[in-house]
């Protein structure tokens, strides 16, 4: 009796075992899954960062080309504004060079109409003195036949 009583005990206590160590089994392999879980959970969100980092520098890098760009841009428009600056300089410069040029040739082209009428006088008067020495002449000639 004792010793069935010991063989129940013992199949309890193995039943027991049995059942604590299905339970530890099922704890254990949940732990494991859970971590497993954690790990690709872990793995993804690295992956992700990685992939989100990647995407930064290259947003970085665009922008530092924008930048640039725009720098690039900012002078070049300067650049052109001096030269428009310079072209509108030199280009008053020249018109009133032109404007002197214009005036100096109109003060010439007066002073040459001047001279132009001044020769016309001069020559009517002498083509008038020439008229009259050689009536004057014609007189004397006449005069001298007279006598």
């Amino acid at each position: 009796k004792e010793m069935g009583e010991a063989v129940g005990a013992a199949r309890a206590r193995a039943v027991q075992f049995k059942a604590e160590l299905h339970v530890e089994r099922e704890a254990r392999q949940q732990r494991e899954a859970a971590l497993k879980e954690q790990g690709e959970s872990v793995a993804a969100a690295q992956a992700h960062a990685n992939l989100l980092e990647r995407e930064l520098r290259k947003e970085q890098q665009a922008r530092e080309q924008s930048e640039a760009a725009l720098k690039e841009m900012g002078e070049a428009v300067g650049a052109a504004r001096a030269r428009a600056v310079q072209f509108k300089a030199e280009l008053h410069v020249e018109r009133e060079a032109r404007q002197q040029r214009e005036a100096a040739l109109k003060e010439q082209g007066e002073s040459v109409a001047a001279a132009q009428a001044h020769a016309n006088l001069l020559e009517r008067e002498l083509r008038k003195e020439q008229q009259a020495r050689e009536q004057s002449e014609a007189a004397l000639k006449e005069m001298g036949e007279a006598v």
